[in-house]
């Protein structure tokens, strides 16, 4: 058992002491998180908006419901506001307005002040959903989008943005369309799936560059079984012999229909969101479901069983399907033919259909096993056969809310996170949903009514759990209170309030911050701007600051979540030194010892490729597995993982979830020893082709690599992809594809005999872009074997590592500004524009023509959105100058750009130069790259996967004289301020790898080059020594 779990009992009874500790601080925070953790409130349209009749919004069939049902809300009616509200009660909901009028109609909205509340509060986001009749308001495309719907909610994104607050938003929060309600049922019918997806296509066409978490549905399983089991939530429906006394309905088999459809609802607009918007929007989609943690009433088998029962009919319902791709088995043996079935073709759209699960945690309940009922008035309500109660004996499981079903059981939380970790694969998850409700009790005085501790105990409470779950492996990213404001609470109308900030019914719906408001300040407090400036400022020191010997920046300038390694590949011939990679630096035998080196130096990841040849010793299937590869492989994977580097934290710092912990106790404090796994980030190909498939069919010159690549890739998805998180199809293909078969200079050094290389055999003008091309389609090919048949099971992510420099005019002018677009065009649009856009840019295939192969439409489609991170090599820029058109003569790939590229200007180098030519030193030119990839490419998620300097391998130096590599801690420290400086921009990196670990084989250059941060002694048994940047690697690696 994990110590965070063992600590867990003793940290919820510190809340019972008071909600802050003697010196009036919160004992918990926001620095108890990952700093890249989110915090926010959360909303529905229905609950806040108010003006139903305003702005063009049609009635949804929560309108009709208040209406129509005023039975529902005797409890309200009997409420001394209910003469306020009347039967109203949605249409008046909060009225939150803008001060602003377009055209004769004010239009909903949250109102400014509520903006600043979170902004206040230290919110990072704000979840809300947007009202489907406000956008088309019969429901469907053809009777026309309202433009008024969409002008307010980009007003409202805006404002959010402007005040620096995330929006998540929610495409459907039970307020379905009456109009469909009307038509053809609402979600009964399959008519709405197409319907739904249509509507959502112009939230992603309207919101989509804006917001970066979509969220489909919320709660599906509340919606379906309150709506049309037990009836109590519009749109009302349940069998006649329900307590609801419903005038519709059939509970045994609605429910089920209902959430059948929203789930194929769901998977299609997955489905068009991610081939047609994802890429260039560069955001996220997920769905939100609600689960309670069920415990069993006394321990007995069938109780047990009772309890898991409960979870499949509540969680499991839409889990199973979006993991497994069908419901689980207990549903399909309980419910019968009245569960819908998914085709094949469904089964396979819904397996993997989300990139988050949102998640609404509540409370627990006991569950109690019940016998199989006799087959009459069947309905979802007693179909798992388990009886849930929060009261065992009389005792109530923990403290009661206003509201009967609610009661504060924070342990529920954290088990309710390590149930969906062990049981569907880890996902990346959002808290959409977590509060605790009083009673709207109007006679306290306002200074009485702001009082609100129990919520700060079940705030506090929860968020123990939670951090409990993450430090014991949950993947948990955000957490969002319910709510920011009191609102109208479904069934209850304004009889609770769940609001971190009161509101006044009875005087202009007034906001006044509750003590949980105050408390959530001091738990999401903005921390650490100060210290950003301050290391803005150390930007201009030396490496150093004040010779104490401490960086001036660290890991800690970067989200917690940030990931730090180095790379390296496999192999690592023309040599320089005319020396080859056959030991290159005996990796292979000695990886135990740089693991231990990573680890010793606070390393999170480290980046290695595969070698085809040691997997598939001839390239293909048929020539079998080797078995010995396959070993060695796993060896290297299970020695990052499994061991870590010591460490020592004071109690009453936050723990990361790493490997192993251990506890010491000392008199007065204890200490936590961490011992930390490496992640592998793994290099399907860094430019080692077997050399049985050159011989066979001319390798990437044939398309028939593709599928042997594919096979080659399967081989080791299955054999290592249950530890392998992060998977890169290839490194550089504009590498391999320039040097390879351009200029000659690379392996397999294949060029026009014209070029300088005089090779023996190839084509400048053609070959590159023809083996470019084979391997898009062979990266494309692999993700979609990835995603269909690995992720959803092995939870990783799967990107392609390109490289690019970056591109400064020669001079001003226009002609100049186009050839540096040219520039990066060739070298990182030929890759990314195909990956976004799913075609080549246009200025290739203007200048190339038809030497450059085209895409058929299968093809385009295949490669848009092909990635769910891009890597990112970068390590120096040059001055792009503008070249007339060739003659046509002597073709090449070299030439086709029309730019002369150099690190040299008017006889001044653009920055510091390296040990290799190429190399010049030019932060600021990392800075301009992201944010352009950022600006053009939808600001896809990005890893830098290769950055580092050279010097010369001087043989003549002394080893003290050959440590000291201060030109390396300068060239880092300046390219990672430079990259801190994209991410504040808005740069979505998370990640960077220092090349190299070690000295290695550097391809055309041997072995006459150092890149790495260890030295190597090539002629004393590849000893490793610290270089003085490994130990400046050690010191900014610190926790």
């Amino acid at each position: 058992m994990a110590v965070s779990r063992l600590l867990l009992p003793f940290l919820l009874l510190a809340v019972a002491f008071g909600a802050y500790d003697g010196a009036g601080q919160p004992p918990i925070s926001r620095r108890s998180f990952p700093e890249g953790f989110v915090f926010g409130t959360s909303s529905a349209s229905y609950q806040y908006e108010g003006g139903v009749m305003e702005g063009g919004r049609g009635p949804s069939i929560w309108d009709t419901f208040t209406h129509q049902h005023p039975g529902i809300f005797a409890k309200v009616k009997n409420h001394p506001i209910w003469h306020f509200i009347k039967f109203d009660c949605g249409r008046q909901a909060l009225k939150l307005k803008f001060d602003v009028v377009y055209g004769h109609n004010r239009e909903p909205s949250l109102k400014p002040e509520d903006v600043r509340l979170m902004k206040d509060m230290g919110m990072d986001a704000y979840r809300f959903s947007i009202s489907w009749t406000r956008i088309l308001p019969n429901g469907s495309l053809s009777g026309g989008v309202n433009r008024e719907g969409v002008r307010y909610y980009n007003h409202l994104i805006d404002e959010l943005l402007l005040k620096g607050v995330q929006p998540f938003v929610t495409l459907f929060h039970w307020d379905s369309p009456q109009a469909l309600e009307d038509k053809y049922g609402g979600f009964l019918s399959p008519n709405i799936i197409n319907d739904y997806r249509d509507y959502a296509e112009v939230c992603f066409k309207e919101f989509g560059d804006r917001v970066k978490h979509w969220i489909t549905f919320n709660e599906p399983g509340g919606f379906c079984s309150a709506g049309y089991a037990s009836g109590v939530l519009a749109p009302g429906r349940c069998s006649p012999w329900e307590q609801s006394k419903c005038s519709a309905g059939d509970s045994g088999t609605e429910p089920y229909t209902v959430c059948h459809h929203q789930l194929l609802a769901h998977a299609e607009t997955v489905r068009l969101y991610k081939e047609k918007y994802q890429a260039v929007q560069g955001g996220k989609i997920g769905i939100s479901l609600v689960s309670l943690w069920f415990l069993p009433l006394s321990p007995s088998k069938s109780n047990n069983n009772a309890v898991r029962r409960a979870l499949d009919f509540t969680f499991g319902w839409f889990m199973d399907p979006l993991v497994g791709g069908d419901y689980p088995l207990n549903m399909k043996g309980l419910a019968g033919n009245r569960l819908p079935r998914f085709t094949k073709e469904q089964s396979e759209m819904l397996k993997g259909a989300f990139d988050f699960i949102g998640l609404n945690y509540y409370t627990t309940y006991y569950a109690a096993n019940l016998p199989p009922a006799n087959g009459l008035n069947v309905s979802y309500n007693t179909d798992f056969r388990a009886n849930l109660s929060g009261v065992r004996n009389g005792v109530p499981i923990g403290p009661q809310a206003a509201s009967p079903w609610l009661y504060m059981y924070p342990r529920g939380f954290s088990e309710l996170l390590l149930y969906i970790k062990e049981n569907y694969g880890n996902p990346t998850i959002y808290i959409t949903e977590n509060g605790f409700d009083e009673a709207n009790n109007m006679s306290l005085p306002l200074q009485e009514a702001l009082k609100d501790d129990t919520r700060i105990v079940y705030h506090h409470g929860h968020l123990l759990a939670l951090l409990s779950a993450i430090r014991d492996g949950a993947n948990v990213k955000g957490y969002f209170a319910w709510s920011l404001l009191d609102n109208f609470e479904w069934v209850n109308g304004y009889t609770i309030r769940f609001g971190l900030n009161f509101v006044d019914y009875n005087d202009g719906l007034k906001r006044y911050p509750k003590n949980s408001a105050h408390w959530f300040k001091e738990v999401a407090a903005m921390l650490g701007r100060l210290l950003l400036q301050l290391l803005l400022l150390a930007a201009a020191s030396d490496a150093y600051d004040g010779g104490a010997g401490q960086p001036p920046i660290s890991r800690r300038s970067f989200p917690e979540g940030f990931i730090f390694g180095t790379a390296s590949a496999a192999y690592q011939i023309k040599i320089a030194d005319r020396s080859n990679g056959d030991v290159a630096v005996d990796s292979y035998h000695l990886y135990k010892e740089d693991v231990r080196i990573m680890k010793n130096m606070g390393m999170d990841a480290y980046r290695f490729s595969i070698s085809w040849s040691r997997i598939l010793p001839n390239g293909s299937l048929s020539g079998g597995v080797k078995r010995e590869g396959v070993r060695y492989y796993n060896n290297l994977i299970d020695e990052l993982l499994l061991r870590g580097r010591p460490c020592t934290l004071s109690s009453n710092l936050s723990i990361p979830p790493y490997d192993f912990i251990f506890l010491k106790i000392r008199n007065t404090h204890i200490e936590v020893h961490i011992y930390a796994g490496v992640q592998p980030f793994v290099t399907l190909f860094h430019w080692d082709t077997p050399q049985a498939l050159e011989d066979k069919y001319g390798a990437f010159l044939s398309p028939n690599i593709i599928n042997d690549y594919k096979d080659y890739a399967e081989v080791c998805f299955k054999e290592f992809g249950d530890r392998v998180k992060h998977w890169i199809t290839f490194n550089e293909p504009w590498s391999f594809c320039t040097t390879g078969y351009a200029s000659g200079m690379f392996a397999p050094g294949r060029c026009s005999q014209w070029e300088q290389g005089k090779c023996s055999a190839g084509d400048s003008g053609k070959e590159p872009y023809t083996v470019c091309h084979h391997q898009i389609l062979a990266h494309a090919e692999t993700v979609r074997l990835y995603k269909e048949k690995y992720q959803a099971a092995q939870k990783g992510n799967i990107g392609i590592t390109l490289v690019s420099n970056w591109f400064v005019p020669f001079s001003r002018s226009k002609s100049n500004d186009d050839a540096a677009r040219r520039a990066i065009d060739f070298m990182l649009g030929w890759f990314m524009d195909p990956l976004t856009r799913g075609d080549y840019p246009l200025s290739m295939r203007t200048i190339v023509g038809n030497r450059l192969p085209q895409f058929t439409k299968e093809q385009s489609e295949l490669v848009k959105g092909a990635f769910d991170f891009i890597g990112l090599n970068y390590y120096t820029t040059n001055y792009a100058d503008n070249l007339p058109p060739s003659n046509g003569l002597n073709v090449t790939y070299d030439t086709d750009a029309r730019a002369n590229l150099t690190g040299i200007r008017n006889g001044v180098p653009i920055g510091p130069q390296a040990a290799s030519s190429w190399l010049f030193v030019y932060p600021q030119g990392f800075r301009e790259l992201l944010l352009y990839v950022k600006e053009n490419y939808g600001n896809p998620t990005v890893y830098i996967t290769e950055n580092g300097v050279d010097e010369v391998n001087n043989k003549s130096l002394t080893l003290k004289e050959a440590l000291k590599d201060d030109t390396r801690i300068y060239y880092y420290r300046a390219h990672l301020l430079a990259m801190l400086s994209a991410i504040r921009e808005g740069a979505n990196v998370k990640g960077y790898f220092a090349w190299s670990l070690l000295d290695n084989f550097e391809w055309a250059n041997g072995y006459t080059v150092r890149f790495g941060i260890y030295f190597v002694d090539f002629n004393d048994g590849y000893k490793r020594y610290p270089k003085k940047s490994a130990h400046w690697f050690k010191e900014f690696l610190k926790k």
